[in-house]
């Protein structure tokens, strides 16, 4: 008899779109060190401005982590790779 094929598992995302998020993550996480770098060495000319990069930075950090956490479809939080 024929056997049944297997169908993909639809419910992860590709393996391609995990590298992509996580270059995307990195850059992300690169530049927020780049804005609080940008940050310490503006505080002496305008702290004004360096607080608010330093603000950004914060919430770039922040925003990195809560996408990291989101549920991938099958409903369970994405592991880190390792």
């Amino acid at each position: 008899g024929l056997a049944p094929r297997s169908r993909p598992d639809t419910r992860r995302p590709s393996r391609s779109a995990c590298g992509l998020t996580d270059l995307l993550y990195g850059l992300a996480v690169l530049g927020a060190f780049a804005m609080a770098l940008g940050a310490g060495w503006l505080w002496k000319r305008d702290r004004k401005r360096a607080l608010l990069l330093l603000g950004v930075a914060v919430i770039t950090l922040v925003n990195v982590w809560s996408w990291s956490t989101l549920p991938v479809p099958s409903g369970v939080a994405a592991q880190p790779a390792g």
